[in-house]
């Protein structure tokens, strides 16, 4: 097992965002996290969230600064890891999860990691990672 953490599009965003209502839980989850590693398609996200809520300059930023493997190392998803991102999204299609989840989730079970920090509800239903903060 790695020591590394998971991080989803929604604490990524809320770190880097202040005016975000869930800023100061992801300043926590970041100041006390192992070390971080998302996908690139959960840098995608980011990037695409940013360009809705705020101005295309505090995107490019994020973006830059993302793409510079801060605060978080990328691992890019491979051909394998959307076999079985299919296979998640086919089994928990009805509860809600985009296929930037489902790779995400491929990805987790790829590097055998148990934590994956979100805020999203659709990252419980796999089970085999915690999810922080909390654990539904």
């Amino acid at each position: 097992m790695t020591a590394e953490a998971f991080t989803d599009t929604g604490p990524l965003y809320a770190f880097f965002d202040g005016s975000h209502p869930r800023h100061e839980d992801a300043v926590r989850l970041f100041t006390s996290a192992p070390p971080l590693v998302t996908t690139n398609m959960v840098i995608a996200e980011v990037v695409a969230l940013a360009m809705v809520r705020r101005e295309a300059d505090f995107a490019v930023r994020l973006a830059e600064r993302l793409l510079d493997g801060k605060p978080t190392r990328i691992e890019r998803v491979t051909p394998t890891d959307e076999v079985l991102a299919m296979r998640f999204f086919r089994r928990f299609a009805q509860l809600g999860p985009n296929l930037t989840d489902c790779l995400s989730f491929a990805v987790i079970s790829r590097l055998k990691l148990e934590v994956a920090f979100s805020f999203d509800h659709h990252f419980a239903p796999p089970g085999f990672f915690r999810l922080e903060p909390g654990n539904p």
